[in-house]
């Protein structure tokens, strides 16, 4: 199960991350867009995933790369004029202790999307532009910085702002700066 957390963490050919503690997409503002179920396979990867429908407005993603698969839920919503969709793990049983499984935290994973069928595109926030952005007075934003000691020795930046306090800075940083981190390029194989 740890392993499953870790690659939610660093899905999409992410060597450091960008995650936050709260939700930016609350439900209540989260909206449904049918163009994004179906099987996707990255461009030029082998990795792929299965999306689903969760509920009223959410999508279960079960997401496959070289090391394994791992369920999510995510949330689409609009911030401006940008269409995010934020995923966390689903955090299944794991047969371990439940002192073990209190321990686990579902991060949050933030990509800016656009969809244009057959094809989606999935911009992660990129670290060092987010690190060098919370250094400046104006855009700063609750968080905590890890380079060492993090999961499999990558690099985190933890944002631990409310989710009011995250949109407002999303919203300025999304606007002002290049926080975006390199676009995977995804094609739908079959319909969802």
């Amino acid at each position: 199960m740890l392993k499953t957390v870790a690659a939610v963490l660093v899905s999409a050919v992410l060597t450091a991350c960008v995650i936050s503690i709260e939700p930016t997409v609350p439900p209540s503002e989260s909206v449904f867009e049918p163009g994004l179920l179906g099987t996707w396979v990255e461009a030029g990867q082998k990795d792929t995933a299965v999306v689903t429908r969760d509920g009223e407005g959410g999508y279960l993603i079960d997401y496959t790369d070289q090391d394994g698969t791992g369920r999510f839920t995510g949330w689409l919503g609009r911030l401006g004029d940008h269409l995010l969709l934020e995923v966390r793990p689903v955090l299944a049983e794991t047969g371990a202790s439940d002192a073990y499984e209190a321990l686990l935290l579902p991060g949050h994973l933030l990509f800016v999307v656009t969809l244009a069928d057959p094809e989606m595109r999935l911009a992660p926030l990129d670290i060092d532009a987010v690190r060098e952005t919370l250094r400046r007075d104006d855009l700063r934003t609750p968080h905590l910085s890890y380079s060492e000691n993090s999961i499999e020795g990558r690099e985190q930046v933890i944002l631990t702002g409310t989710s009011a306090e995250l949109r407002t800075w999303l919203r300025q940083v999304l606007d002002r700066t290049e926080v975006l981190g390199e676009t995977g390029v995804w094609r739908r194989v079959a319909p969802g």
